[in-house]
């Protein structure tokens, strides 16, 4: 997804820059970019252990160093 955004006209409501997850020495997630827009419907496929869990749980539980922006609130 990288070089991902928003719609022409849109404004993005949630995006991502240069997600990266390690555990221990293997990377798993490598610079994830994307840009969400209202009412868009996304879905991420790939095979068994591309990192599509690991790229919604860090959206979700946000690690140490992690920096989200909404179009309302920053989130750090």
């Amino acid at each position: 997804m990288s070089g991902a955004v928003a719609q022409a006209g849109q404004e993005a409501r949630l995006t991502g820059t240069g997600i990266h997850k390690s555990f221990g020495a293997l990377p798993v997630l490598n610079g994830i970019d994307f840009s969400l827009t209202s009412n868009e419907a996304v879905g991420i496929i790939g095979p068994n252990g591309a990192g599509k869990s690991t790229l919604l749980g860090v959206l979700v539980a946000p690690p140490v160093s992690r920096r989200a922006r909404s179009s309302s609130t920053a989130m750090t």
